[in-house]
């Protein structure tokens, strides 16, 4: 493998610089996700697709997906992601023994749909609202068959508008601690839309597997920052004993005279020093290991991601 001046620079500097950790970081206690979610799931499905406003489905996605067709308890047919629908069920079920009823209100929607509704609702109300409310065809969470929009029954009623959804603080505090249990996460949580997108929706829930869920849910991450900001552990590797990773809190310094916090992670280039800004990040699993921790960031700042610490 060859590098350039400017990766083997930062590398050397990565690497002096891999056990100080900025007071923002968020340590990494998960799972290689994404080896997990290919080999628990269906093969060939990506169950951590990243689609969002500037990250678009995966041109052969819609083909690959499979999808069944399932009722609410309403008669409301809806199309959804087979493991989707299979742990959703299985929330739905612990949800009804707390006395919560949460059903399935909007799920898949097709590109050709999504067309279809851009059309009907510029017609309808125009293409200000349009381009403020409705999302761009290609670019829809609910392309994907994984993103799962509830609505509530409360003592008899269905509750489903918006405003409505979001005062039920009482009863979503109960749900959201259940979503990771179940491979769900909370997709755009309060005070987050700088970095989502989307204003807070307490009904939105994404499926990325139980691995991922967890992972995500332990660091409040959300999912932009889980899937472009972070580099997850190998599966099994331990992370607890020794090394950065074992006391991520603990090494992090106050400012002082004699030791400057730095920003490393927003930092930029200067005349004399060479820096990769928003590199991904990544805390040493043992004492020996800052050279290969460091050379792992540099790798996946410049979109490599077939290494490991230990295996380099």
């Amino acid at each position: 493998m060859k590098f350039d001046i400017k990766t083997l620079v930062a590398m050397l500097s990565v690497c002096m610089l891999a056990p100080i950790t900025p007071s923002s970081y968020v340590p990494t206690w998960g799972i290689n996700h994404v080896a997990a979610a290919q080999m628990e799931q269906a093969q060939d499905m990506d169950y951590l697709v990243l689609v969002n406003k500037t990250h678009k489905l995966p041109s052969n996605y819609e083909a690959i997906v499979p999808l069944v067709t399932v009722k609410n308890s309403f008669g409301r047919e809806f199309q959804i992601e087979r493991d989707t629908y299979a742990h959703f069920a299985q929330l739905r079920e612990a949800l009804l023994k707390q006395g919560i009823q949460i059903e399935l209100d909007s799920v898949y929607r097709s590109v050709a749909r999504q067309q279809e509704i851009v059309k009907e609702f510029t017609e309808k109300y125009g293409e200000d609202y349009v381009k403020q409310y409705v999302a761009v065809p290609g670019y829809s969470e609910h392309h994907t068959g994984l993103a799962v929009d509830i609505c509530l029954v409360v003592d008899g009623k269905v509750i489903d508008d918006n405003d409505e959804m979001i005062a039920q603080k009482e009863i979503f505090a109960k749900i959201h601690p259940l979503l990771p249990d179940y491979g769900f996460i909370l997709r755009y949580p309060q005070g987050q839309e700088g970095i989502t997108g989307y204003s807070y929706e307490p009904w939105h829930f994404r499926y990325v597997g139980e691995g991922a869920a967890k992972d995500i849910s332990r660091r409040g991450v959300t999912f932009e920052e889980y899937m472009t900001e972070i580099i997850p552990y190998p599966k099994g590797l331990d992370t607890t004993s020794s090394g950065a990773s074992s006391a991520p809190k603990e090494i992090n310094h106050q400012a002082s005279l004699y030791f400057s916090e730095n920003d490393f992670f927003n930092m930029t280039d200067t005349k004399t020093r060479t820096m990769l800004t928003h590199y991904p990040t990544y805390q040493q699993t043992t004492e020996y290991t800052c050279g290969p921790a460091a050379a792992l960031t540099v790798l996946a700042y410049y979109g490599n991601r077939d290494y490991n610490e230990m295996g380099l």
